[in-house]
């Protein structure tokens, strides 16, 4: 297949991807998709396989075109806490580094865009414009990461879990990014297992199942099959992340 037959297909298929409209590859030049084209490779994970282990060597940087990773940190006396989860148009991989922080495991089948890191750092300093995007993007990330490291340290229980609740709404749709029209969602799937969500709010299991039934019986959500919760009272849910008893 000629060169230009394959940046065609890879333009086929990018414009299909549903991480396209929101990750840092939207809205590239010709000059940026060709340069990223001869690097990309689709890889697919099955859910609970792991991509990459803490303090491994990686060359790897990707964007999630689907599905759901955890990203976990782990003590050698066994203690782990989860401390991000990556979904569509999240990127995964330190740049400029060569070694691995986390462990980053699926907890759905994934799909990966990857990018040898070596070359792709090559490639943002090419295109300076496509290395401010991916900075605006980290300092998003970092933005979020403070509000969780605030909720872990000064939060209670109930206010982590409807935080929680509340960050799976906004996930569900990024477009609600800034809470303004989250009365516009309240039914979302859940991938996560009780013991996940409870490493990475950093309580027990059990803290966490009774909270979901406190939430229950308040009607403030409902419970349904296939990890499925539906919020009843949003004002309710908001209110509850903010302040607790």
């Amino acid at each position: 297949m000629s060169g230009s037959n394959v940046l065609s297909v890879s333009m086929s298929r990018c414009s299909r991807c549903p991480a396209g409209s929101d990750g840092i590859c939207c809205e590239l030049s010709e000059a940026q998709f060709k340069d990223l084209s001869q690097l990309m490779r689709h890889r697919h994970f099955e859910a609970g396989s792991q991509i990459v282990h803490q303090d491994d060597t990686s060359g790897l940087f990707a964007i999630v075109v689907s599905g759901t990773i955890k990203l976990s940190r782990m003590l050698p006396d066994g203690r782990r806490q989860i401390v991000c989860f990556l979904s569509e148009a999240d990127c995964l991989g330190d740049l400029y580094k060569g070694i691995s922080h986390d462990t980053a495991e699926c907890v759905t089948e994934v799909v990966l865009c990857c990018f040898p890191r070596k070359p792709f750092e090559a490639v943002l300093k090419k295109h300076p414009e496509l290395e401010h995007r991916l900075f605006l993007r980290a300092m998003n990330n970092l933005d979020e990461t403070r509000e969780w490291l605030f909720a872990l340290g000064r939060k209670k229980s109930p206010e982590r879990v409807a935080m929680f609740l509340l960050w799976l709404l906004r996930k569900k749709d990024t477009r609600l990014s800034d809470g303004s029209n989250l009365s516009d969602a309240s039914f979302l799937h859940c991938a996560f297992s009780r013991q996940e969500i409870a490493d990475f709010l950093g309580l027990t299991v059990e803290t966490v199942s009774r909270q979901f039934s406190k939430l229950r019986r308040a009607g403030v959500i409902s419970l349904h099959p296939d990890r499925c919760i539906e919020i009843l009272d949003l004002e309710a849910l908001q209110l509850l992340s903010e302040t607790s008893s």
